[in-house]
């Protein structure tokens, strides 16, 4: 997920963990059920920036969300 764009500039990527996805057959898309202020203190990366996903990195996601890790 990313917000936080203005004129192109500052874009963030958060990370979700799989497990806060819910599939809405409906809406056709994934939908989240999350305070703003939890995704704005999440863990993130610049789009601009080089970026390898991790185990750890995962981990690190999963833990921030107190959801389990399928990371081993």
């Amino acid at each position: 997920m990313s917000f936080g764009r203005f004129l192109g500039m500052g874009e963030k990527h958060h990370p979700l963990a799989w497990t806060t996805l819910k599939y809405d057959t409906q809406m056709g898309g994934y939908m989240i059920n999350m305070d703003k202020k939890l995704l704005q203190d999440a863990p993130t990366y610049d789009m601009n920036s080089e970026f390898e996903w991790t185990p750890e990195y995962g981990r690190k996601v999963d833990s921030y969300y107190k959801t389990p890790s399928n990371w081993n």
